[in-house]
């Protein structure tokens, strides 16, 4: 019987004794394989959501777009700082970071709301009021009431109904002529 001869196991060197390994055996500076899922997966689901409700509602495809990158960010931040096997003084700069661009962004910027679809509406803190914010100055009669008001929601019936009203079937040929318009801000009830 014939022996063979292996060669010697490598000698470790310095820097592979002094790179240690997480509590699962992984490389501590690589990033677990689901942070890359919630990193990639999570902007496909928002714009699921988006696709999804885009024929439909907006604003819950807006509101499950929201949840869903806050949860993202947020897993993905309590990782690094509370799990992750980085330094601490590296967490600490990273929380300081975050903590310190939230301050900048309150310092910037005022929160206005949402609009009809939930989408947030901010501006800068030193910009002019705008106009939904100015008092109106025109004069309006409340104690004077025709036949023409909507002395309550949807008309004086309640059925969203004009009556007495002839409008021409053909909007091709006569269209209506716009008598008056006003805006009326925020107000959504009626759609």
């Amino acid at each position: 019987m014939k022996q063979v001869n292996q060669p010697p196991p490598p000698e470790e060197t310095e820097q592979q004794v002094s790179q240690p390994t997480g509590a699962d055996g992984t490389h501590p500076r690589r990033l677990p394989r689901w942070i890359w899922i919630v990193c990639l997966g999570t902007p496909l689901l928002a714009l699921g959501a988006l696709r999804w409700f885009s024929g439909r509602d907006h604003a819950i495809g807006h509101a499950i777009s929201f949840v869903v990158l806050l949860l993202a960010i947020g897993s993905v931040l309590g990782w690094f700082l509370f799990f992750s096997h980085y330094r601490r003084a590296w967490r600490l700069r990273l929380a300081g970071a975050v903590l310190l661009c939230l301050a900048l962004v309150t310092a910037l910027f005022q929160f206005e709301g949402v609009n009809g679809e939930l989408v947030p509406r901010f501006k800068f803190r030193w910009s002019s009021a705008s106009q939904l914010d100015e008092p109106s100055h025109e004069a309006v009669d409340l104690a004077t009431v025709t036949p023409a008001d909507f002395p309550q929601f949807l008309g004086p019936s309640r059925n969203a109904a004009v009556e007495n009203l002839v409008v021409h079937p053909d909007w091709q040929d006569r269209p209506p002529v716009k008598l008056w318009s006003q805006d009326v801000g925020q107000g959504w009830s009626g759609f």
